[in-house]
């Protein structure tokens, strides 16, 4: 492969050299054949030439020791051998091989630049290949493997025992000459102690200093501290490094600072350590030293105590600092230091009045001092007055004084019954004072329940209706006889008798009982709450009583009524009486929310706002549109779109609130007691004319009128208006067959109401009970008169 790119190259250079022959040619022929001035370039050998032109002197490649190839003479008239070809590879030592395949010359590794032992060996471009040489480091060569070689061994000059050159010098030559390179940054020692920032892990901190850095001359001989700084022993106290002291320097520290006197502290040798021993005479030494400014030294308190400092006592100590600690003392205090020591009998001190003024101390004004013996001086509280004296100082805002009510009751209060008490502060205290929650009015009398959850009735007590164990009519109220351990939370009256449901659920009844309607399964009167036959497994929630029929509500929503049965008014289906609560037939899958017992009739309003009727319907008062009596519920034909929240039953018709808060009513209508500005019959509902910028939210009604409660809490009634008793509350005598509005009281607003026979009573937002129309007879109104009313007028029990 090697002999054909000789002979390719030789190809290539032909051309050439065959233009280069035809130039000497043509030279040649132009010599005129004189031989002066030989040169080289002429074509003749002449002296020293090798060749000229084409002039080989008979010479060839072969001739020359190549394989072939074309001779040729340079300008400078020696041959030019390029294009020869030799033959590496066929194992003849040709000229320009120095060797050829085992061909070595008699060569060995020494003679191939290589001194040490070993084989040498031919490479396949036939030149020397001495990777079977041994180099041999300290024979003065530079050899294979070796970065210096000086003819040693010896490190430190800078070439390595291992022929390596050393960190910081730099080798040439053969053998290797090394020098040193200041700058480099590598330290070559010995000459080099330092190079640029390196110092051979030399520092300020090493020489013992604290801080900064060593400079390097430029030389690199020399490491400069001119740039270090801080050191034990340069005078200065270095606290940020550690030093406590340094010669004079104790960083602010003496033997003043430390508690002594007099002395002078000494500094370690090695700056760390301060000694105090020089130091004399300190607080805490047990030693009084006046001199010096103790007032005590430990246990010398140098005679004083408490007392004799002028305190009231505790003991006296010694403070840490050599001055008195009064703490025990000052907590005993001393009269005409400022602070009123109570404890010690002081009432006061100087302008501490201890928090205390006349007002405090219960006075209505004047201006406390306080005297040279730390006591009160009172006189000009005391003649500003005070809470307990007696006198009801209104000025002051007492409203009472011990037993001084100044002619304030529960009553004058806006409350019921009970008694006004006056506070250690001279304010009333009402919370003994009863007030109404319930209130209902039956035929000729009436009942209310007060906050403890007792019942107070008044007016006919014929049958025993009033419940206070007797027959006697009363005038204003009186408590009726309660169930042992029961309060009551709802109540109801009724022609001549009343009902009531217990905190338990269950229901109670009195006074007369001829159909049967005090539910205790007998026909007899009571004139003391006897307990109804509760349904079993059932409380009640709500309860409506009326002329001979009583009905209540259950837990579970359904209805139970007793008593005369007459037109069906019980809704079970038959008209025959009963004595103990009995199942009203239910609407299939309703309940009843709202229960009203009237005359011979009933109604509810179911869980869906739907109205159901049962009993007498003569003149239309079940609202079916028709006038056949009921025995069991008959749903009402309500107003389109609308739903009852509540509902009443009077004689002959009946009343409802709708959900939207208008009136509507439906029966007998003979007095205008549905309200439409008629006195037409209704079988279905209409609408009652309502109060302009009014809605109702609640209804009553019994025998003739209606009453309602509007959004403001004031009164409506319309109906027969008793020619004698003004029973709608209108200040007139006449009906009205629109609502009316009742005269409220100055200043109160009603929260509850229910209409009786022909009179009517509410209560006020205090509590307090309003009655108005018939009085005369039995004293309905219970306001301690037998006077009809024609407004509302303030009952006198509540």
């Amino acid at each position: 492969m090697v002999g054909m790119r000789k002979l390719s190259s030789y190809l290539a250079y032909a051309p050439l050299m065959v233009s280069f022959a035809l130039l000497l040619t043509l030279a040649a022929g132009c010599d005129d054949g004189s031989k002066k001035g030989a040169r080289c370039g002429d074509g003749a050998l002449n002296g020293e030439e090798a060749c000229d032109g084409v002039a080989l002197n008979e010479q060839t490649c072969l001739s020359r020791g190549y394989s072939g190839g074309v001779l040729a003479c340079g300008a400078d008239c020696r041959f030019d051998e390029s294009g020869c070809i030799s033959t590496c590879g066929d194992g003849v030592l040709d000229t320009g091989e120095v060797c050829d395949g085992d061909q070595l010359g008699g060569k060995t590794c020494a003679d191939a630049g290589v001194p040490g032992p070993g084989s040498l060996a031919c490479g396949a471009d036939c030149t020397w290949d001495t990777s079977g040489c041994l180099s041999e480091c300290g024979n003065g060569s530079v050899e294979a493997g070796e970065a210096c070689d000086d003819g040693d061994t010896t490190s430190g000059d800078g070439c390595a025992a291992d022929c390596s050159v050393e960190q910081g010098w730099s080798c040439a030559g053969q053998p290797s000459v090394c020098s040193t390179t200041c700058g480099d940054g590598l330290i070559g020692a010995p000459a080099e102690v330092c190079d640029g920032v390196f110092f051979g892990g030399d520092s300020c901190e090493a020489r013992g200093f604290y801080t900064g850095v060593l400079t390097c001359a430029e030389d690199c001989t020399v490491i400069q501290e001119t740039q270090c700084r801080s050191f034990c022993g340069d005078g200065v106290a270095d606290t940020a490094f550690g030093e406590a002291c340094d010669g004079a320097d104790f960083a602010g520290d003496s033997c003043i600072e430390r508690g002594f006197y007099t002395g002078n502290l000494v500094c370690s040798g090695d700056c760390m350590n301060i000694d105090a021993g020089a130091c004399a005479s300190f607080c805490g030494d047990g030693i009084l030293d006046a001199v010096n400014g103790e007032e005590c030294d430990g246990a010398a308190l140098d005679g004083e105590t408490c007392e004799t400092l002028g305190f009231h006592g505790g003991q006296l100590a010694c403070a840490s600092n050599c001055y008195f600690d009064r703490a025990a003392c000052l907590a005993t205090g001393r009269c005409g230091d400022g602070v009123a020591q109570t404890a010690y009998g002081e009432a006061c001190d100087g302008a501490d009045l201890d928090g205390e003024t006349c007002l405090t101390l219960g006075y209505h004004g004047g201006n406390l001092t306080c005297n040279l013996a730390c006591q009160r001086n009172l006189l000009s509280c005391e003649a500003a007055g005070r809470c307990g004296d007696g006198v009801v100082q209104t000025a002051a805002g007492e409203t009472c004084d011990g037993a001084n009510l100044n002619g304030t009751t529960c009553q004058t209060l806006g409350f019921g019954t009970g008694t006004v008490t006056c506070t250690s502060t001279c304010t009333l205290d009402s919370s003994a004072c009863t007030f109404a929650t319930e209130v209902t009015a039956g035929y000729f009398h009436s009942c209310a329940l007060d906050n403890l959850g007792a019942a107070m009735c008044w007016g006919w007590n014929g049958g025993g209706q009033l419940g206070d164990n007797s027959t006697t009519n009363r005038l204003a109220p009186v408590a009726a006889v309660m169930p042992a351990g029961r309060t009551f939370s709802r109540i109801a009256a009724g022609y001549v008798h009343t009902c009531a449901l217990a905190d338990n659920g269950t229901a109670w009844c009195w006074g007369g009982n001829g159909a049967g309607q005090l539910g205790d399964n007998t026909t007899t009167n009571r004139s003391v709450p006897t307990a109804a036959v509760m349904p079993a497994n059932r409380t009640f929630t709500a309860i409506s009583a009326s002329y001979f029929h009583t009905c209540a509500l259950a837990d579970n929503g359904t209805a139970w009524c007793w008593g005369s049965n007459g037109s069906g008014r019980l809704g079970d289906n038959t008209t025959t009486n009963r004595s103990v609560p009995t199942a009203v037939i239910m609407p299939p899958a309703r309940t009843f929310t709202r229960i009203s017992a009237g005359y011979n009739r009933t109604c509810a309003i179911g869980d869906n706002g739907a109205a159901w009727c049962w009993g007498n319907n003569e003149y239309g008062g079940i609202g079916n549109n028709a006038t056949t009596d009921r025995l069991y519920f008959t749903a009402v034909v309500m107003p389109s779109g609308r739903t009852f929240t509540r509902i009443a039953v009077l004689q002959d018709s009946s009343c409802a609130v709708a959900d939207n808060g208008t009136a509507w009513c439906w029966g007998g209508n003979d007095y205008g007691q549905l309200g439409d500005n008629t006195n037409t019959q209704r079988n279905t509902p209409v609408a009652v004319v309502m109060p302009s910028g009014r809605t109702f939210t609640d209804v009553t009604g019994d025998y003739l009128h209606a009453c309602a409660l509007d959004n403001l809490n004031e009164a409506w009634c319309w109906g027969m208006n008793h020619s004698q008793a003004g029973s709608l509350g209108d200040g007139t005598f006449t009906s009205k067959r629109v609502p009316s509005a009742v005269v409220m009281p100055v200043g109160k607003t009603f929260s509850r109401m229910d209409v009786g026979q022909v009179h009517t009573c509410a209560i006020d937002q205090q509590g307090a009970v309003w009655c108005w129309g018939y009085n005369e007879q039995y004293g309905a109104l219970g306001d301690g008169t037998l006077t009809n009313r024609s407004v509302p007028t303030r009952n006198a029990g509540f």
